[in-house]
């Protein structure tokens, strides 16, 4: 057997060094994948009161810090609902349709504990669908509550499908007890929106999860309803540069037009609004009866409703008195909403 040759203190120095050069990259790796690790899992607490409109800020902070997760495959342990004690209905369809993404991409539910959340919240998510998403099984009917306000089950789809717009009309009926007013606003500017949301939000060619979600929702001791439609798509105020009015839009601005976001959607709002030509009016589409879905939405809430419109980082609600169009409110986001939220608030 041949002995093995004796090293020089040179060799034996020179494999030592190489050995700690490896075990050091071997542990450096290992240190940042651990590091990634306790990121992915990390939960997301919601906050107690998980509201667009009363506190958004935290509220869009949270959707962001989810949706990066959600984009990014991470391995999010859960959702934290237990301390929310207050939700409006678009807030809960944003978090819908986060979910409803998530189970597409990464195909396990997450696994809240609901025994820990607010009865009249969990009976709330419940009827929005939640608990499908989620794969948990439906309340009993004992663990149900009378709520001063119902949520209709979300309705999701990729392209302008005037059945689903149809059955949300359905449902509102349904739940109101009486044939809906101006249902042909809503039908008509529902289409529209989901028109606009598959050919401007997402790109030409969509993959499964470039849908729009919507929703209603009802306080029966005030007779309000609110409508609630959302996209995960490119912003109202990142997409205006493409728009056939893109010349009339800016006439009405000034300054750095590309950030101000909130003095985009006002403009664009004023331009629709403003449009002449009726049923002739040919728009980005070259297709008559096109361009007239937002004056519907509008048209929908008229004599008392409100439109609000949530988009990048702009906020904008709108009435329609008189025929007389009015900005009620305006306010730029400290955190974008990345893809657009159209609401409408009517009294019944």
């Amino acid at each position: 057997m041949k002995k093995p040759k004796k090293l020089s203190l040179k060799e034996r120095n020179r494999l030592i060094a190489r050995y700690r050069r490896y075990t050091k990259r071997t542990f450096k790796r290992k240190k940042i994948s651990k590091s990634n690790d306790r990121i992915d899992v990390e939960n997301i607490d919601l906050p107690s009161n998980f509201n667009l409109h009363e506190n958004t800020d935290e509220t869009l902070k949270i959707m962001n810090d989810f949706r990066a997760k959600v984009n990014g495959n991470h391995r999010l342990k859960s959702l934290n609902f237990q301390e929310i004690q207050h939700i409006d209905s678009s807030s809960a369809l944003m978090l819908v349709a986060e979910i409803d993404v998530w189970n597409e991409k990464i195909g396990r539910a997450l696994s809240p504990n609901h025994k820990t959340w607010d009865t009249r919240i969990k009976a709330l998510l419940c009827e929005m669908g939640f608990f499908e998403l989620l794969k948990m099984p439906p309340l009993e009917e004992k663990q149900k509550i009378d709520k001063e306000i119902i949520f209709l089950k979300f309705i999701s789809g990729h392209k302008s499908e005037g059945e689903k717009a149809r059955e949300l009309k359905e449902k509102i009926e349904e739940v109101i007890g009486k044939e809906l007013e101006r249902k042909m606003h809503l039908f008509e500017g529902l289409t529209e929106a989901f028109t606009n949301t598959a050919q401007h939000a997402y790109n030409e060619k969509p993959c499964r999860y470039d849908k729009w979600w919507i929703t209603a929702a009802y306080k029966e001791s005030e007779r309000k309803l609110v409508v609630s439609m959302y996209d995960r798509g490119k912003s109202i105020p990142k997409t205006l540069h493409k728009h056939d009015k893109w010349n009339q839009i800016k006439s009405y601005l000034s300054g750095d037009i590309m950030k101000k976001h909130t003095d985009l959607i006002e403009a664009a709002m004023r331009v629709s609004f403003e449009q002449k030509g009726g049923s002739k009016t040919r728009t980005q589409t070259q297709k008559t009866n096109r361009g007239k879905g937002l004056k519907q939405l509008l048209d929908f809430t008229k004599e008392g409703g409100r439109l609000t419109i949530i988009s990048g980082k702009g906020y904008c609600v709108f009435d329609l008195n008189d025929n007389k169009l009015t900005t009620k409110k305006r306010k730029s986001l400290k955190y974008p909403l990345e893809g657009t939220l159209i609401e409408w608030k009517i009294d019944l």
